[in-house]
């Protein structure tokens, strides 16, 4: 949870840094040692180490759609279009880096948290 806590605020912080491009010529610094352009490149990373990491325990029995990849798959592509809409007017075309990340690691937490609920019952 922590994971994901720590990718919404780095894509906070690259919403925060974010400057449209300047297309006057040659560029002042490298695109990549730009601070939004850094934190969104963080905040997918990390939304993806989760997901990738939290697998095994996300898709065993009593998790959200444990059994069905048709359904994580389509939420998944509900939870990108939210995420989407969230970061689309403060990232603009970093929203399409950050978004179906997060989205992918918000359907991992609610299975680990729909798998947790079930085995406390």
């Amino acid at each position: 949870m922590a994971v994901f806590c720590a990718s919404l605020a780095l894509a906070a912080g690259a919403a925060h840094w974010y400057e449209t491009p300047r297309l006057n010529g040659v560029a002042e610094q490298s695109l990549w040692l730009e601070p939004d352009v850094l934190c969104a490149v963080l905040a997918s990373a990390s939304a993806l180490a989760l997901g990738v990491l939290t697998r095994r325990w996300a898709t065993q029995p009593g998790a959200i759609a444990a059994g069905s990849a048709l359904l994580r798959g389509a939420l998944w592509v509900l939870l990108s279009v939210v995420f989407l809409g969230v970061w689309g007017h403060y990232l603009s075309l970093l929203a399409l880096l950050v978004a179906p990340s997060q989205a992918f690691a918000a359907l991992r937490v609610l299975a680990l948290l729909s798998s947790w609920r079930s085995e406390l019952r």
